[in-house]
């Protein structure tokens, strides 16, 4: 996944868009593995860091555990 990081040059916000967002839940959801879903979950926040607080929700929601959704909510 490229850097996909947009800037608006009317408020400086850093966003990622709705596409490469549904792009990243989907390569998180295929991970068999809930290690693996959050190692990469963890990757891809840490290098995109321009996630809404909606985004973050949903991408916790990926996960069937609360450890790991609270592990991952306090990562982002």
């Amino acid at each position: 996944i490229g850097t996909g990081n947009t800037m608006d040059n009317n408020w400086g916000l850093c966003t990622i868009s709705a596409q490469e967002f549904n792009d990243i839940k989907s390569r998180i959801a295929r991970e068999k593995f809930n290690n693996t879903k959050l190692s990469l979950a963890k990757t891809i926040l840490r290098t995109k860091k321009c996630f809404a607080t909606q985004q973050v929700r949903d991408l916790v929601k990926l996960f069937p555990f609360a450890s790991d959704q609270l592990d991952l909510a306090k990562f982002a």
